[in-house]
């Protein structure tokens, strides 16, 4: 068995089914609700029959006897009350003969409410329901129980594919077998290190007497414990070099090129449990702050669902359809790229951050791009950015993080200023592509392009109607409505149904061609794009939730550290106090993801803002923006790792020609553009609400 076929089976299937599950289980909770509302229509006083009645304890000829029966009073609280005392020691009542009846029939009811409940729920259709209603409640309950193992579980199989198939985030790829070992080396170094901290996590749990010890811990141990064997495993089977290379070079790997290649969340690892047993003398530190990625779950969770999603629509040909639709235009590459980057937005804003999007979509971008014969440079700077304008639109999820965080702010709010920020993005956009375009913006001529445009429309059609369809079932058949909550788990459901759609209209095209043609390409499979797309998942979802969790213990160790204490938290002017945040936000978006990075300043940087009189809102936004430039800004640049990643080393062959351009821009092209969007947008938006403010032409 190869490596690959290993992989597939310990890592991919395994992933696929958890997946399913796990939309299923997100699901079954409206269709119990579902199912107890077609229930109460059906059966009247559902809530009473679906459980087993209680017999009443009272006796239809003995009703008046007990209701004469009255319990003698406590003299003193009598008197203390205001009763009459001597009443009080004679101790009964004359009862009236209406009270008596009241008491029998009263008695009756209950037992006639009792015999009739009884009988209708000898019904057998009633009982096969209550049956069915009461086993899915079982599972939506138990299902909200599980969330945390659910993540767990995800963790294991992505960053096991990530870690075999060496798909971790790193400066660079291995590419010599000295800078492989020691990428291995130092992975196998820093799980074995988070491995021990979750040991002596869970020994300090058993020895103090704690109840009801969590097992989590545990699968923790198999998660790291996992990696750690995988890198053993490819220590021992090193990366398999070319002798020579493209240009008939021996490829030889110096050291420092060595330690680039070691991934970010392996370096993460090896800092965070140092700081922990060496300085803090607290070897679960790292395990802690780890395990609170489970009190998150839902959100983790997503980043494999919403990548599952984008790797499902890289196997169909609905990408190239609607991309179809832009092409009679024939834009000029930059003009392209401003197109695609803005219409990148909303989907984006569904994927709740830019990586994700990046990583689910991005070389679906990238190779339209190249399609247009655009340049490599310009292509990748293009994709690095393609999910960075839709952070600040209704529904990012990030901006549901934020308010959830903090009372001062609603997502209202947030999201009515984001439309002004979103507005900034374009025109900055559009005026540096402009301003740095090799050639004059140019595109086909209206009349030739429109029909050609709409005629593109007609096949996208059936991929409308399916995702219309879906939505409808869930909004008015579950009562689940399509909002950032509910669209990790409908997605997956729209994606799959589009992908087995579109995979059987291509298996019938492909019966059409000709058999010469037919050589030439696999036959379309339902279950091979289905295994592409989970195995894919695995991997670019792995890199990203190892460098997530790394990230979150990376929080701790600010948090611990205090080093918020280091800056004052009041400044001369709110000027010098934005341009400090400005600065620390732009760095921890260099380093951390976005979910640990808005928890982190959410706890240290809302302070400092708020004694400095920046509006909350202004603040948050600024927040969204510094870390989107963090995202593309060397020496880490996240988005443009995962750029890297999903575009193979391939697409950065051109940075070794020697024709490359001599000019510092366009050598440096894909990164100096987005920086230069990206950083304007931030200036932009972090400085021009001050300047209004100081010439008192706005209040906040």
């Amino acid at each position: 068995m190869t490596q690959k076929k290993l992989t597939t089976l310990i890592t991919t299937v395994p992933l696929v089914l958890l997946l399913i599950v796990i939309v299923l289980c997100a699901t079954v909770g409206n269709i119990h609700s579902k199912l107890l509302s077609v229930a109460e229509n059906n059966w009247t006083g559902y809530s009473e029959l679906r459980a087993e009645p209680e017999r009443p304890t009272c006796d239809q000829e003995q009703a008046a006897e007990q209701k004469q029966e009255q319990p003698k009073e406590d003299p003193a609280q009598a008197a203390d009350e205001g009763d009459d005392f001597l009443d009080a020691l004679l101790g009964e009542e004359t009862v009236s003969e209406e009270a008596l009846a009241a008491a029998k029939a009263e008695c009756q009811e209950k037992i006639a409410a009792y015999d009739s409940i009884v009988e209708r729920r000898n019904s057998t259709g009633l009982k096969i329901y209550t049956a069915i209603e009461q086993a899915v409640g079982k599972i939506a309950t138990d299902s909200v129980k599980i969330k945390a193992h659910f993540l767990i579980l995800v963790f294991l199989f992505c960053t096991l594919a990530a870690t075999l198939n060496r798909q971790h985030l790193g400066l660079r790829s291995p590419r010599t077998r000295r800078s492989d070992r020691t990428s291995q080396i130092a992975q196998l170094i820093g799980n074995i290190a988070v491995l021990i901290s979750f040991i002596v996590y869970y020994y300090q749990d058993l020895t103090s007497g704690v109840e009801n010890v969590s097992e989590l811990p545990i699968l923790w141990m198999f998660v790291f414990a996992g990696m750690a064997i995988a890198n053993a495993w490819l220590i021992a089977k090193p990366l398999q070099t070319p002798e020579k290379d493209e240009n008939g070079n021996t490829p030889k790997d110096s050291w420092g090129l060595a330690f680039l290649s070691i991934p970010l969340y392996a370096y993460m690892a090896i800092i965070c449990s140092l700081y922990f047993m060496l300085i803090e003398l607290h070897p679960a530190g790292v395990a802690i702050y780890l395990n609170k990625m489970t009190e998150n779950a839902d959100l983790y969770t997503n980043v494999a669902l919403y990548v599952f999603c984008g790797m499902m629509l890289k196997n169909t040909s609905i990408a190239d359809k609607f991309l179809a639709i832009i092409r009679p235009w024939k834009l000029s590459p930059e003009l392209l790229v401003f197109v695609i980057v803005l219409a990148s937005a909303i989907p984006t804003a569904y994927s709740g951050a830019s990586g994700i999007f990046v990583i689910a979509a991005g070389a679906i971008i990238y190779e339209e791009f190249k399609k247009a014969n655009m340049r490599d440079s310009l292509a990748l700077a293009g994709t690095a950015m393609s999910g960075s304008m839709g952070i600040v639109l209704s529904p990012c999820l990030l901006v549901v993080i934020i308010a959830a965080l903090n009372n001062d702010v609603t997502t209202p709010e947030l999201y009515h200023a984001g439309l002004a920020v979103f507005g900034v993005n374009i025109a900055v956009l559009g005026l540096v592509l402009f301003a740095t375009a090799r050639d004059k913006f140019h595109c086909n001529s209206p009349i030739l392009a429109i029909p050609q445009m709409l005629k593109n429309m007609l096949p996208l059609v059936p991929y409308v109607a399916i995702g219309a369809a879906v939505i409808g079932f869930f909004n008015y058949i579950l009562g689940t409505s399509f909002n950032e909550y509910t669209v990790p788990y409908i997605l997956p459901f729209m994606l799959l149904v589009m992908l087995i759609y579109d995979r059987i209209m291509a298996k019938r095209e492909f019966a059409k061609l000709p058999d010469e043609d037919k050589a030439d390409k696999p036959a379309p499979s339902i279950r091979k794009s289905l295994l592409d797309s989970a195995d894919a998942t695995a991997n670019a979802s792995g890199g990203l939730l190892a460098l997530m969790g790394m990230s979150v213990c990376l929080g701790g160790i600010l948090d611990r550290a205090n080093l918020a204490a280091i800056f004052p938290q009041k400044f001369s002017s709110y000027w010098t106090a934005m341009l400090v945040l400005v600065l620390i936000l732009v760095v921890i978006g260099m380093i951390m993801d976005p979910y640990g990075a808005v928890i982190l300043v959410s706890a240290t940087m809302t302070q400092v803002a708020s004694a400095n009189l920046i509006s909350p809102v202004h603040f948050w936004l600024v927040v969204l923006c510094a870390f989107e430039l963090g995202y593309l800004t060397p020496p880490v640049a996240l988005n443009q790792l995962l750029t890297r990643q999903v575009v193979g080393e391939k697409g950065y062959a051109y940075e070794q020609d020697e024709n490359r351009p001599k000019k510092f821009w366009l050598r440096h092209e894909r990164i100096m553009l987005p920086i230069a969007v990206k950083g304007i947008v931030l200036l932009l938006v972090a400085f021009m609400p001050l300047l209004l403010r100081t010439l008192h032409w706005i209040d906040f």
